[in-house]
């Protein structure tokens, strides 16, 4: 039996597998949001570039964090009582809550790194347990890409 088959993509099943995560990312910018920054800093970093997800940097401690998504907004949100007429809106406002302090309460985007030359096939037994990304790591303190699943 050939090794080929006649339907397109089949020919060579197992090259995706082999692709590595710095192949996926090439020439992509990386935004990220400093670890003091508000929450509200945070969830304009996601608008204006209009992304779901962004890893938070520590400048003290120089290193990620964690990562911040409007999930973890909601699950702040909702563990919260509103407080008078103005609500929680009105608190995480004022008060500048940092987003450090809410980075993956939602349990649904946790920060996973990987090595440049980590396979496809490896980040898709990550994807597989439950992340949505992972950041493809240039050196120990700086992202090269981030590698969703969607990508």
């Amino acid at each position: 039996m050939s090794e080929t088959n006649d339907r397109p993509g089949l020919g060579a099943p197992t090259h995706w597998m082999s692709v590595q995560a710095k192949d996926l990312v090439t020439n992509q910018q990386v935004i990220q949001v400093d670890a003091s920054a508000t929450i509200e800093e945070a969830c304009d970093a996601l608008i204006a570039h209009r992304i779901q997800s962004v890893p938070l940097y520590d400048s003290k401690s120089k290193s990620y964090i964690g990562m911040f998504d409007l999930h973890d907004l909601a699950t702040y949100l909702l563990s919260k009582r509103p407080q008078g007429r103005q609500g929680l809106a009105h608190e995480v406002g004022q008060h500048g809550v940092e987003v450090s302090r809410i980075s993956d309460m939602s349990h649904m985007n946790p920060f996973y790194s990987v090595l440049p030359e980590t396979t496809v096939a490896q980040i898709v037994g990550v994807f597989g347990s439950g992340t949505h990304r992972v950041a493809v790591m240039e050196s120990e303190r700086q992202i090269r890409g981030i590698l969703s699943q969607t990508r």
